[in-house]
């Protein structure tokens, strides 16, 4: 099991909390995912349970905290293909 964060992306639209930028926060498992959310102090409120791909948005004070306690730093592209190739099987 493994939890990964991937790198900041500042979108024009942005507002509030995440106008300088946001990553999502992801892991093998959902118990997991809410564990290391808890454990770094994230919100339960900013968890996105999308079909494919449940995640929690992250600002950079949020991702640093992520990387230190653990989490695989790793491009949005490659965190998607890995869990989408480990849900397939």
């Amino acid at each position: 099991m493994a939890v990964y964060v991937d790198e900041i992306v500042v979108r024009p639209h942005a507002r509030g909390r995440f106008k300088a930028g946001s990553c999502h926060l992801m892991a093998d498992t959902l118990p997991e995912l809410h564990a290391f959310a808890k454990q770094i102090g994230v919100a339960r409120h900013w968890f996105h349970r999308t079909k494919r791909h449940p995640h929690y948005d992250l600002v950079e004070s949020e991702r640093v905290k992520a990387i230190a306690a653990g989490a695989e730093a790793m491009s949005g592209v490659e965190m998607i293909r890995r869990l989408t190739k480990q849900r397939e099987g």
